[in-house]
């Protein structure tokens, strides 16, 4: 929840509907279970300070080898 100067609350997808679904940014990789676990986005960002962790689950995601 993002809580705005007047004191009302919105969900991200409330003060930004043109970002949904088009973009899902993933700040920490983690497992990555939530970018798995959705419906492909037409931009999906993913980062992680351990950048071979990133190119391994990009190349799962995609099905490169």
């Amino acid at each position: 929840m993002i809580n705005t100067l007047d004191r009302r609350q919105r969900s991200f997808s409330e003060r930004y509907p043109a970002y949904i679904p088009q973009t899902h940014i993933g700040a920490v990789c983690g497992a990555a279970a939530l970018l798995f676990a959705k419906v492909k986005s037409k931009c999906e960002v993913l980062n992680d300070i351990n950048g071979d962790l990133i190119n391994k689950r990009a190349e799962d995601y995609l099905h490169i080898a």
